[in-house]
């Protein structure tokens, strides 16, 4: 070989080598390898039923990853119908903690008798708020108690460098008894988030649970709006939708990897299938939902267009007849219903065949 190939082949040789390293290295700190030491991310969810519901596949979606248990720990610490003023309270008081659930990992704290003091002492990684789902369309409802918590969070959590992040919730379907309701609804809380997250330093993260939500509504024909009861959300489907949103807020920029473009695991389908109602992932519609959470990580205060419908097998809820003035879903009078549907009667519902 003439020596002048040969010096070439020898640099092209070196550089591919430590291309070839680079590369290495930048899998590495994706998946939370440094140097042999693993990355853990621990999650601290404070919050009510609304909590479990959005959790309730997480552990499922972070094994489909190729995380171990000792990588993670997800604790959720909840009482139906919690609010910000119920937390701030709570801790104020120092009171026992009630319900604490570990959603998943290993990397949580064990045994019972928390106060939320002594549990924000423990190094989170994040820590995630909500407002109760009746309250999260009033922003008044929001303050002062919010900041009490942020601050607490801010001041006991040992990690510098803890996050805090917000979860926006999904508003009621229309056959719930109390507000906010379906698009109008989602649009109030989208209105309170908004004014939420203009303070500087309250939150870094923003879970669009809401928006995704409202997004599938917006593609999926379904009675109960992808809810079981009107309020909490449907099983399958609705799990699905809202562990994505949370694995890609919080995981993903984390460790570097997404499942958005991955088909969902076979344990993540036949999740919770014996709970009614259930509305399954399938090769039909898993890449609709994936669509609805990346529109709404995109754009979390607009709602997905799309010309799509698919068809949910829900139960219909009737609601009753009424001769009182009515208003359409945006809060507009009506002389008369235009056609059979839901109506908002005063802060009722009611339905007009």
């Amino acid at each position: 070989m003439r020596p002048q190939l040969k010096f070439l082949s020898v640099l092209l040789l070196a550089g591919m080598m430590l291309c070839g390293g680079q590369l290495k290295a930048a899998s590495r700190s994706a998946a939370g390898d440094t140097g042999g030491e693993r990355a853990v991310l621990r999650v601290l969810s404070i919050g009510n039923s609304y909590s479990l519901d959005a959790t309730r596949y997480i552990e499922r979606m972070m094994l489909q990853a190729g995380f171990g248990y000792e990588q993670f720990g997800f604790c959720c610490v909840m009482r139906g119908g919690a609010s910000l003023q119920y937390w701030s309270e709570h801790l104020a008081s120092d009171k026992v903690i009630e319900e604490k659930y570990a959603m998943g990992g290993t990397q949580v704290p064990k045994g019972d008798g928390w106060t939320l003091r002594q549990l924000l002492r423990e190094p989170w990684d994040i820590v995630v708020l909500q407002q109760s789902s009746n309250q999260s369309d009033d922003y008044a409802t929001y303050i002062p108690y919010v900041d009490s918590l942020v601050q607490a969070v801010r001041r006991e959590c040992p990690n510098p460098h803890v996050k805090l992040a917000w979860h926006m919730t999904w508003s009621h379907a229309l056959c719930f008894s109390c507000k906010p309701y379906s698009l109008k609804g989602w649009s109030d809380i989208v209105s309170a988030t908004e004014q939420l997250l203009l303070q500087p330093g309250r939150f870094d993260l923003l879970i669009p649970s809401g928006t995704v939500i409202q997004n599938a509504r917006a593609c999926m024909d379904d009675d109960l709006e992808l809810t079981r009861d009107g309020s909490h959300i449907v099983y399958g489907m609705g799990h699905y939708l809202l562990a994505l949103t949370w694995f890609e807020t919080l995981v993903a920029p984390f460790y570097g990897v997404s499942l958005l473009l991955t088909p969902p695991s076979a344990d993540i389908c036949s999740a919770y299938s014996d709970k009614q109602p259930f509305c399954p992932v399938t090769e039909l519609n898993w890449q609709l939902c994936q669509e609805c959470v990346k529109s709404a990580l995109a754009s979390p205060y607009e709602v997905y267009a799309t010309g799509l419908v698919y068809r949910l097998n829900t139960r219909l809820h009737r609601l009753r007849s009424t001769e009182e003035r009515l208003y359409d879903l945006s809060g507009r009078r009506l002389s008369r219903p235009i056609q059979s549907g839901i109506y908002i009667c005063g802060k009722q519902k009611c339905c007009v065949r």
